[in-house]
């Protein structure tokens, strides 16, 4: 689900986290070759990504999760109201 960055804080191990708007947090680290985000390195970088939309897993997780138990009470619902 996507989320717009509303924040940043560094973790335990000095790495850069995006605060999200729901809540959640994502790692949003500068470490090539591997990932390449040269703007999380300064304030000023950072600052030009706040209200980027990052898709936030945690929240793609409950989504899922909720709809799973939702489709269960509908179908309990429909077979205890089928007679």
């Amino acid at each position: 689900m996507n989320q717009p960055i509303a924040g940043f804080h560094k973790d335990f191990e000095d790495h850069w986290v995006a605060e999200l708007g729901c809540g959640h947090a994502q790692h949003v680290r500068h470490d090539p070759p591997w990932m390449e985000r040269p703007w999380v390195i300064t304030e000023e970088g950072r600052n030009t990504r706040l209200g980027t939309v990052l898709n936030c897993v945690r929240c793609d997780e409950m989504g899922l999760k909720l709809a799973t138990v939702l489709l269960a009470e509908c179908r309990k619902t429909l077979i205890a109201n089928y007679d």
